[in-house]
């Protein structure tokens, strides 16, 4: 098939599995996730990643997905066809994946994120991997974002995360920086969080205004289209909104957990005043990168936690955002602040996974998720870690963000159904052994 527009390959051939290994007979078809949305079709050992489609809630993009997904099933010409997508159920691509007449392979989403790397590197061992993003639908039915995993071919379990926080309004925190930094704060000094809290943040590119003319407060309802873009987004919160805010993280309505490194982005942008309204995806988090490289020398960490709880590393990372809120009162500079709260996080996170190396008998570490598209954070966190000894694998051709989710969702479906092959056979052998004593 030829793809014009926006379906146009990234790349194709992409070597995943050692052909030998490939049982060249089911095709599958990764539908990655919603937002930056791509195709992994694996056939006989190889794989070929289509996109980028952009965000599904879009009903044009939606559309030339649908078709492209059909349009691969009818180029399977009668083999057996396996269906890979994301564990959210309200991702369109999951949904489309229920209609389809296949068999189905849910992934979680930040196991298919370390997958992605593990498949462009052939790496079959047991690795480490942190996963960094906005959000992605746990097992827990929390909304995690920042995880260490230990993972090997198909199989992982969780090893640690960032304390979860309440995502206060939903949708509506990924967009409105001031809760993330509303939520953060609570989680670190409690009912006095108000006192650490802005009461305005100057920002003339983040207007109230501009806010409601670009932004909606919620994803659009595909595929109907309801009400004009921006109603309701709110770059600074007053008195009535901050009182509903304590009110509802205190009886836990619409205030999902969240262990998002997204939203610590979002939150400490906003503390110190770069960014109150995200009007395009990470602009907060692009904004703090871009202080953070205004002031390019060593800095000293600001203020963090690493834990075991329950038998998990739990990353604690809200006493960094009373620092910022504290530093940017006696009116540090805001650069040098966004450089130590890098350093933090870089720290925190190549700690975790040091440590979770030691825990699970690993040597390699894989990094994936969007926030590791930070160059200051990718690069600082791998440096430590491979200070600590440690090989680190990184994306090179797949996109480290959600465009990279197909792969993940495809390298690790393959492997299921090779384990799934193993014990059939397995089964059969048994049989046939006992059947020949009988």
């Amino acid at each position: 098939m030829t793809f014009t527009g926006p379906m146009q390959a990234l790349f194709s051939d992409l070597p995943v599995i050692e052909p030998r290994r490939s049982s060249g007979q089911a095709v599958i078809i990764a539908l990655g996730g919603e937002q930056r949305s791509t195709l992994c079709v694996l056939r006989d050992g190889r794989a070929e990643l289509l996109g980028e489609f952009g965000n599904l809630r879009d009903p044009n993009s939606f559309r030339l997905f649908n078709e492209a997904v059909n349009g691969q099933i009818c180029a399977a010409a009668g083999r057996p066809v396996i269906i890979a997508h994301d564990l959210h159920p309200a991702y369109l691509s999951t949904q489309l994946a229920g209609r389809l007449a296949a068999r189905r392979c849910a992934v979680q989403h930040h196991h298919a994120h370390v997958a992605a790397v593990l498949a462009e590197h052939q790496c079959d061992k047991r690795v480490v991997g942190l996963a960094c993003d906005g959000s992605g639908l746990g097992n827990d039915g929390a909304v995690w974002g920042c995880e260490v995993l230990a993972c090997h071919r198909d199989r992982w379990w969780r090893v640690g995360h960032l304390e979860y926080v309440p995502l206060v309004g939903g949708d509506a925190a990924a967009l409105e920086t001031w809760r993330p930094a509303a939520a953060l704060l609570r989680a670190a000094e409690g009912p006095a969080w108000r006192q650490r809290f802005p009461a305005f943040v100057p920002d003339a590119n983040h207007d109230r205004d501009n806010g409601r003319r670009l932004w909606p407060a919620a994803p659009m309802p595909h595929p109907s289209e309801v009400g004009p873009p921006g109603a309701g987004a709110r770059s600074c919160p007053d008195r009535a909104a901050l009182d509903l805010f304590e009110r509802v993280v205190s009886m836990g309505v619409n205030a999902p957990l969240t262990s998002s490194l997204g939203r610590v982005f979002d939150g400490a942008a906003y503390l110190l005043g770069l960014c109150a309204l995200n009007r395009v995806q990470a602009e907060a988090a692009i904004a703090l990168e871009s202080a953070a490289d205004a002031h390019p020398g060593a800095v000293d960490p600001l203020p963090c936690e690493l834990r075991s709880r329950d038998g998990k590393l739990l990353m604690r990372v809200a006493p960094a955002m009373v620092a910022l809120s504290a530093g940017r009162r006696r009116g540090e500079p805001v650069g040098l602040l966004a450089a130590r709260l890098h350093e933090t996080l870089a720290r925190l996170l190549s700690d975790a996974a040091v440590a979770a190396c030691r825990d699970v008998g690993a040597n390699v570490v894989a990094l994936s998720g969007g926030c590791f598209a930070n160059r200051r954070l990718r690069e600082r966190t791998a440096a430590l870690l491979e200070s600590a000894g440690l090989r680190v694998l990184l994306p090179r051709l797949a996109s480290t963000g959600d465009a990279g989710l197909a792969l993940g969702q495809a390298y690790v479906t393959w492997w299921r159904v090779q384990r799934s092959a193993k014990r059939r056979r397995e089964v059969v052998h048994v049989s046939g052994g006992a059947g020949s004593h009988s």
